[in-house]
């Protein structure tokens, strides 16, 4: 099955961990080439241990940017769980958006700095929200999260109660919901 006839519907991202940039292009292209697509909506340098800018040695923010000038990557985000390169990153000012994991257990230096930084276009993901299913209460999770605007939640549930609960909680009007 391919996504061909039904692409512009569909938002596509990936993960890439590549410090190459003649890798990290074909990885994108292989990518493309399996999904049958002509570009990615999101891609995501995931995990590094390091924070690629603009002009860097390693050329890879370079390269995304050639290939969103190309239309070929849309949104570049940076997914880590070390607080010292979610700043570096943030303050950059080159990505769309940063993951990170960000829950009810989080600490308070990255709550404040969520807070402080709430105005910034850079967007904030938080991935395991439900701290790897240690918090199922998702009426307070939702609670906790409400607080954060600039926050997106990435809900990880498998479960029709949890995602009934996150649908019901997320929407302004009961008429949104369509079962």
């Amino acid at each position: 099955y391919t996504f061909y006839n039904n692409r512009k519907e569909i938002r596509i991202a990936i993960h890439c961990n590549s410090t190459n940039p003649v890798y990290l292009v074909e990885e994108i292209d292989k990518r493309l080439n399996n999904l049958l697509t002509d570009y990615i909506d999101v891609l995501i340098l995931d995990n590094l241990s390091y924070v690629p800018t603009k002009g860097g040695s390693d050329g890879i923010y370079d390269e995304l940017i050639k290939l969103q000038r190309n239309s070929v990557v849309q949104s570049i985000g940076f997914r880590t769980s070390n607080f010292d390169l979610l700043k570096e990153a943030f303050l950059s000012g080159y990505y769309d958006f940063i993951m990170f994991p960000f829950n009810i257990f989080t600490d308070k230096q990255i709550l404040d700095f969520i807070e402080l930084e709430k105005s910034s276009e850079t967007k904030f993901i938080s991935e395991n929200p439900t701290a790897n299913k240690k918090v199922v209460d998702i009426p307070l999770l939702s609670g906790f999260f409400n607080q954060y605007d600039s926050l997106i939640t990435l809900w990880d549930c498998e479960e029709e109660e949890t995602i009934n609960q996150i649908l019901y909680l997320s929407c302004d009007d009961i008429d949104d919901i369509v079962e």
